[in-house]
């Protein structure tokens, strides 16, 4: 089995396939729908959006300081193990999610359990996976499995909100988590592998162009077919490590937000009706999309493709900021959802190029803790200024020009150089 897989098919698309179906339930359950239920259960037990959203930041700090562990395992052990046990947790997590009847028992339970395991399960893991498979189509890999991501808003907005017209809020929780099992837990124990050479096959599935050890590191894998793999002692002397972080946290911002709150955004502005539509619309579009940032990122240089995300996404966002018809949502949906559906392939391109596959679960685990900030404070901070404030509007303003900062971290996190240390 394994020398006919090695002779007559790459595996590593299987991989991209287990991957893809991980990001949709982890971004669905993670992102996209936790903002249909603010309705139903806000107004069940009482809560208001800043109670609910405070599970959102109690879930980023979870996943960023589950981040190094996971980091580690997936390199030490493999992407198999950690997604496997990592759906059963978020699988229960999830459903656990039916007899909350406090504020607490959600922030531990959404926030807790179910976010320890789609932080097991999801980008971290399947990306570190996809990057030891692919190096001159890593852009392509990862785009199509992050094509999961928007496709969770896509199937899994109005999949959650069929579940919670028909059979309500709590049901809905059940029914999802049971998808997670489904989906995620039974691909992954069947045919999630580690590497390529675990199957016989080497990276892309062909033999690597020799390059001289001099040139390593010195230009894009896409270009080069080999990568040399930096430790993550050696990664943290350079400084593109250290603006890379807060490049993807202020880019972070928005996105994050924006999935927890445009619902009840488009809601208030007069529009409740087509609200769960058009972040359907919107992730549809970051659907669309995906596979011309993957093929960009191999034939431009990753820094420049992340930074035109970044001001897309800001574009988006100021249509939103003024948009008061259907046509102008339409207009954030596909501005917005082209820039953010780049997001969640660069960050895994951005630092598997820079710093190769051979540690990168580690040196990208240990960043997690640090990316999160954004991912725990944005979503709360747009909560608050719409309970003081009445509006989003403060929010949008502020994430637009942490879109520019995110920029300007950019432009400046050149890829470093490698060169060989001496005892």
């Amino acid at each position: 089995m394994k020398d006919l897989l090695a002779g007559r098919f790459f595996y590593g698309w299987v991989i991209v396939g287990v991957s893809f179906l991980a990001d949709l339930l982890s971004a669905g359950t993670g992102g996209y729908t936790l903002g249909l239920y603010f309705a139903t259960m806000g107004r069940e037990l009482g809560w208001s959006r800043t109670v609910l959203s405070f599970s959102r930041t109690v879930s980023s700090i979870v996943h960023g300081a589950a981040g190094p562990l996971i980091g580690y395992l997936v390199d030490r052990f493999g992407a198999r193990p950690v997604m496997v046990v990592g759906a059963l947790i978020g699988a229960a997590g999830l459903a656990l999610n039916a007899v909350v009847q406090e504020p607490w028992h959600f922030y531990v339970i959404y926030g807790g359990i179910g976010a320890l395991g789609i932080a097991e399960f999801g980008n971290l893991s399947n990306t570190v996976a996809l990057s030891k498979w692919f190096i001159r189509k890593r852009g392509r890999a990862i785009a199509i499995a992050t094509m999961g991501v928007s496709s969770g808003g896509v199937v899994l907005i109005p999949l959650t909100s069929f579940f919670i017209e028909q059979w309500g809020w709590r049901a809905s929780w059940v029914l999802v988590g049971g998808l997670v099992l489904v989906l995620v837990f039974v691909p992954t124990l069947l045919f999630m592998r580690n590497t390529p050479e675990e199957m016989g096959q080497e990276p892309d599935g062909v033999a690597p162009v020799p390059v001289p050890a001099a040139l390593a590191g010195a230009r894009a894998p896409s270009a080069m077919g080999v990568e040399r793999s930096w430790t993550l002692a050696e990664a943290v002397r350079t400084p593109a490590f250290w603006l890379l972080i807060p490049a993807f946290n202020f880019s972070g911002m928005g996105l994050g937000a924006m999935l927890l709150h445009q619902i009840p955004l488009i809601q208030d502005k007069g529009f409740p009706e087509i609200a769960a539509s058009m972040a359907s619309l919107m992730a549809f579009f970051a659907l669309c999309s995906k596979l011309f940032w993957g093929f960009m990122v191999e034939r431009m240089h990753v820094r420049y493709c992340t930074m035109l995300s970044f001001v897309v996404a800001a574009l988006g966002l100021a249509i939103l900021s003024v948009a008061d018809s259907v046509l102008l949502l339409g207009l954030y949906a596909l501005v917005f959802g082209v820039g953010i559906s780049a997001q969640t392939i660069m960050n895994p391109v951005v630092w598997a190029n820079y710093f190769g596959r051979g540690f990168i679960g580690t040196i990208r685990g240990i960043v997690t803790p640090f990316q999160v900030l954004s991912g725990a404070a944005a979503p709360l901070f747009a909560a608050w200024v719409y309970d003081s404030f009445g509006s989003y509007q403060a929010a949008l303003v502020t994430f637009m020009g942490a879109y520019a900062l995110a920029c300007a971290c950019m432009f400046f996190a050149r890829q470093p150089q490698y060169r060989a240390r001496t005892s």
